[in-house]
């Protein structure tokens, strides 16, 4: 489990939004992490990089 700082989850809407170009993944990003989606996350980010790149 990640350990979170007081009021520590208040960045998670900027980090589950992509910076242009730049998709972040992990467990992180989520109300419960998981190995499982964590993959799903990576995943998904890397379907939006080639998105961007028009393939």
């Amino acid at each position: 489990m990640p350990f979170w700082a007081p009021r520590g989850r208040e960045s998670l809407p900027r980090l589950r939004n992509p910076l242009g170009p730049i998709h972040l993944a992990g467990d992180y990003q989520l109300d419960m992490p998981s190995l499982a989606d964590a993959a799903t996350s990576g995943e998904n980010a890397a379907k939006a990089v080639l998105a961007g790149l028009g393939r």
